[in-house]
Formats: structure tokens, C-alpha cells, sequence
């Protein structure tokens, strides 16, 4: 049995009876019929109807309706169509099998736009169980350029076999596919139909990034480096450089008009392409504003472009007819100079002139000659002082008699009188009791001393620098004439 109570405290009764209940009952008097329609005005908060327990003690409502229609429900309810103006739900809404929140947009006249479809959920192919397609879908027709219609689409999934964000269709002239903007609106990184990726560099230069790669490869004119531009001209590579105080063609017309150049180091293609993009948009290529043909208008060549290749190319060849390689006999005349000869056999006299070939003037004495091996019929040292045999053993003359030295193995005199120290030698990896010749004119150059062995061993410091004993293992004198 089933009470209903009105507010007055009338009530109407309705006895279950397995189906075969009286729908038809009195309350005050009055028929009560179905459908039972409740005339009364309320406010948004009060109570139409309340179903609750039988039991008094017990205060939750089952089902409210409100003044406003609103309904409360403590229960689950099954339903094949929600239709609502708004719908607020607190603890979630759990989507299960092939379920979708779908939202279909409609015109002014509040008509469902054809062909327009945002969709949270299954995919709408629900017969396929790979479930690629799965979650977010936004999907539209439009007519493009050519009156063709396109299906616009962008769809996120999670699967490992499909894009995790899929983007397909067409945008107008000028629009992007992809863009993260910042808090002031300007694009920080985006990709336009194209797909030319680019940033807020294209802005604001200072915030060009650095590009790594492991190869570079362009098209024969799309190189270039500050104001300097690389192309690859009928097989040869050419280098130009942009004109000074010169603004490029193309940006000297409408729609740029741009009067004022730039010169030295703010003469860049980046920052002319800059400034053409505040104009043109950031689609603008370089192409568009250095085309093929402002190429001599707009550039000048440069140092290593083609033709002062060819121009370095022939002062090599000339270059290569004075310096060369001698193969076979060779007849020079007249005095040469030459930086260096280098010999791979013997250095002889022409025939003829062995008597009169020579290695230096009287004038024009070489400095030094070094050699493994001398081999002379004679030899003749003009300074008295200055014959060495080995790295110890010196020969000198006063014009009376002749001596023998034998240097000894210590800093020269010469040296420690300007304040040459052991230090001298081992910062060159020497040692002074082991230093030949060499080493110590080495040392004597490094204290921006005479390099001169008779300045380094002068006759002053014989005393000090050569040993003063004599010893013979044995010692034969016999006269000249037996």
C-alpha cells in the first residue's frame, strides 16, 4: 500500500495489487486522475514532490523536485535521452563501451551545423575493436580554395600504433596547423601549412637559437651567412656579399618601401628578411625578397667568388712556373734568388767551370754551412780563433804558434757574466755538463745573447772556459828531416 500526503494533509492511498491497481482515487473530495499535474507557484528552492522511506525516522529524500523544476536523486538513473540547458555534475562521469560526449554545433537560426562534429570518447567506428580513434575527435567539412569540400580533422589517442596528436585537412592563406602562443598573444612556436617550423625569433632576433645537425643540405642559392651568400653556380661554387649602404631590390618597392640601408655588421639577410616579415608576414622566404634575379643588383662578388678563384688559380700556375721541380739537367743563368733548394742527389759544378764554381763570395760569405761529412782539399779559416772538431776540442792561433783546447763542461764565462744560470738550460731541456755546441748557442739566443761562438767563447775567458791541463798517452817527437 502506497500513501500520498499533500501538504494539507490530504491523502490519497493506492493499494499495490500486483498490477491490477485503481489508478483512478479521491483526494478532498476531488477525482485524481493520470496524468497527475501539480499547479502551484514555487520558489527555485522549494519542494514540488519528495519520495522518501516510510520509516519516520529516516530524513534522505529518494527523489526531489523543485519549484524550478530542478530534480534531485539519490539513486541511479537509466535513461535512453538526457535533454538539459545545463547539467553540473560533482563526483564525475564515467564513459563505458561505446559511450561519447558529442557536441554539435548549430548556426544563428539554431539549426545543427552539417558535417560538424566534436566528439570525447569511442571512436565512432565502433565496430573497430583496435580501438585507434579512441578519445578526442574533432572533425569538419569545408570548401577550400578550389571549391573542393575537405574533411578537416584533429584526433588524440594513447595507442602505440596511431599519432598521439593527428592533425589533417588544409588552412587558409596564412594560417598555422600548430601554434603555442604566450601571454601577450605572439606565436613563441608554430608550424604553418607549409610546414615551415618557426619561432618568436622571426620576431625579435635576439632570440635566435643554435641549430645542430648532423648535415646540411640546400638548394644552389639558399646559403647564407651574415651578409654573405653561398651558391652553387654551373657546378662551381660562387661566394657574394650583400652590397654596403645599399637597400636590396625588392624591399626598395611597395609594399616595403624601405629607404634607409644598413652597413657593416647590421648589413645581415637576417635582419632585412626581420624587417620584411614586419611587412609581409612570417611566411615570407628569403627567395621572395634575394630573388635569382636582383643577384647583381643586390650583391657584390666576393674575394673567393668564382672569378677570384680563377684569378688565385693563375698566380698559383704562375707561381708554379718560378717555383718547380728539377728532374733532369738544368742550365740557369744569370743571378736567382731562391727561398729554398732542397737536393735529392749531389750539388756540382757545370762542366767547365770547376774551377771557377764556388759555395759564397769573399764578399758575400754564407753564414753557416752544416754538413755530416766535409771533404776538401784544403781548408782555410780566416779568424785564428775559430776551428772546433766535436762538440769540445778547439783549435785556435795567435799568428805565432798554435793551440788545443778542450772546452770544459760548465756554463761559458760569457754567459754567467750575463747572469746565465743552470735554469737557462733546463728550460729548454738542457743541462749545461752535457750541452753541445748548439745547445748552448740555443741558450745564448733565448737570453737575446750573440749566437757567435767567438763572441760565447771569447780568448779573455780561455782560462776559465778550456781546460788548462795536457795529457798524452804518449808523446813521439822525432826530427823533420829523419
Amino acid at each position: 500500500m502506497t500513501i500520498i500526503v499533500g501538504s494539507n494533509g490530504q491523502s490519497f492511498e493506492l493499494e499495490d495489487n500486483y498490477g491490477t491497481e485503481d489508478y483512478h482515487g479521491r483526494v478532498g473530495g476531488d477525482d485524481l486522475t493520470i496524468p497527475i499535474v501539480i499547479q502551484k507557484t514555487l520558489a527555485a528552492n522549494e519542494e514540488y514532490m519528495r519520495f522518501e522511506d516510510h520509516d519516520p525516522a529516516t530524513t534522505d529524500a529518494k527523489l526531489i523536485i523543485f519549484g524550478d523544476g530542478g530534480v534531485v536523486s539519490s539513486g541511479q538513473s537509466f535513461l535512453e535521452d538526457l535533454n538539459c540547458d545545463d547539467l553540473e555534475i560533482n563526483n564525475g562521469i564515467d564513459l563505458k563501451q561505446d559511450a561519447a560526449l558529442v557536441f554539435i554545433p548549430v548556426d544563428a537560426q539554431n539549426v545543427a551545423i552539417p558535417d560538424r562534429e566534436f566528439r570525447f570518447g569511442r571512436n565512432p567506428n565502433i565496430g573497430d575493436f583496435s580501438h585507434e580513434g579512441d578519445g578526442l575527435l574533432f572533425r569538419g567539412k569545408f570548401t577550400d580554395t578550389n571549391s573542393t569540400e575537405q574533411i578537416c580533422t584533429v584526433q588524440a589517442g594513447i595507442l602505440p600504433s596511431e599519432p598521439s596528436l593527428s592533425i589533417s585537412g588544409f588552412k587558409n592563406t596564412g594560417e598555422h596547423f600548430f601554434v603555442i602562443r604566450d601571454t601577450a598573444g605572439d606565436p613563441i612556436f608554430a608550424v604553418d601549412s607549409t610546414g615551415h617550423v618557426f619561432g618568436k625569433y622571426m620576431e625579435d632576433l635576439s632570440h635566435l637559437k643554435d641549430n645542430y645537425s648532423a648535415s646540411l643540405v640546400s638548394n644552389a642559392h639558399s646559403v647564407y651567412i651574415g651578409g654573405t651568400r653561398l651558391s652553387h653556380t654551373s657546378g662551381k661554387l660562387s661566394v657574394h656579399h650583400l652590397k654596403d649602404n645599399h637597400v636590396p631590390t625588392t624591399l626598395a618597392l611597395a609594399p616595403y618601401s624601405i629607404t634607409v640601408p644598413l652597413t657593416g655588421n647590421q648589413n645581415t639577410v637576417h635582419e632585412w628578411m626581420h624587417r620584411a616579415r614586419q611587412v609581409s608576414g612570417n611566411t615570407t622566404k628569403v627567395a621572395d625578397i634575394f630573388p635569382e634575379a636582383n643577384l647583381a643588383a643586390d650583391f657584390l662578388t666576393s674575394t673567393i667568388s668564382e672569378s677570384t678563384i680563377t684569378s688565385i688559380y693563375q698566380h698559383i700556375i704562375d707561381h708554379q712556373l718560378i717555383t718547380v721541380k728539377l728532374t733532369t739537367d738544368q742550365t740557369i743563368t744569370g743571378e736567382k734568388t731562391f727561398e729554398n733548394i732542397r737536393l735529392t742527389g749531389s750539388l756540382l759544378p757545370a762542366a767547365g767551370y770547376e774551377a771557377q764554381a764556388s759555395i759564397g763570395t769573399k764578399t758575400r760569405p754564407f753564414q753557416s754551412i752544416r754538413t755530416t761529412i766535409l771533404n776538401s782539399d784544403s781548408i782555410e779559416i780566416d779568424k785564428p780563433n775559430s776551428l772546433w772538431l766535436g762538440q769540445y776540442l778547439h783549435f785556435n792561433s795567435d799568428n805565432d804558434r798554435a793551440s788545443m783546447q778542450f772546452r770544459k763542461k760548465q756554463i761559458p764565462k760569457s754567459q754567467l757574466d750575463n747572469a746565465g744560470v743552470e735554469a737557462d738550460y733546463t728550460a729548454l731541456t738542457y743541462a749545461s755538463s752535457t750541452a753541445s755546441l748548439s745547445e748552448i748557442k740555443e741558450v745564448s739566443a733565448s737570453k737575446a745573447l750573440s749566437e757567435d761562438l767567438d763572441v760565447i767563447f771569447p780568448v779573455a775567458n780561455y782560462g776559465t772556459d778550456f781546460s788548462t791541463d795536457t795529457v798524452f798517452d804518449r808523446l813521439k817527437v822525432e826530427p823533420s828531416d829523419q
